[in-house]
């Protein structure tokens, strides 16, 4: 006759262990990431435009627009407009597919002078100095900033 090896007792508790584990891991894979902001960006905060009314911020959009056109725009204006329509500068530029630069120049065209960049940048990324750190990233990432420029237009 055939000899004993065990009872099946040690088969079990391994099967039992093992679907614990796969368990687990399925429920690991199931929780959400657990941020879906972009590299770098603290303040990812696109307007939800279900609970938000955005007429406002799309007004001062246009108005800003408007203001583009001018010799000589209101600057402070501008700064405390492109301040508040951020979410939906955020919105635009995040969106999928991503803008391409030529159209933030058209959708956001204060975006692309020095302090509004400095300023979307400081917001973005709560950086109090966000100048100098600005500076440094274009100066040392430079070449690929010139590629993915040339490519967009």
């Amino acid at each position: 006759m055939g000899v004993v090896l065990s009872n099946g007792l040690r088969d079990l508790t391994d099967k039992m262990e093992y679907r614990i584990d796969n368990e687990k891991r399925k429920l690991k894979r199931k929780q959400p990431a657990q941020s879906e902001k972009p590299y770098g960006c603290n303040n990812w905060c696109p307007v939800n435009e279900n609970e938000t009314d955005i007429s406002p911020l799309l007004q001062l959009k246009d108005w800003l627009k408007q203001e583009y056109l001018k010799t000589i725009p209101n600057l402070c204006k501008v700064q405390k407009a492109m301040r508040e329509t951020f979410p939906l500068q955020q919105r635009d530029i995040n969106n999928k597919p991503p803008m391409s630069v030529a159209n933030v120049k058209i959708v956001w065209p204060f975006l692309l002078q020095e302090e509004c960049l400095i300023q979307y940048y400081s917001i973005s990324t709560d950086k109090r100095d966000a100048k100098s750190e600005l500076m440094h990233g274009l100066t040392s990432k430079s070449a690929l900033v010139y590629r993915h420029m040339k490519k967009s237009n």
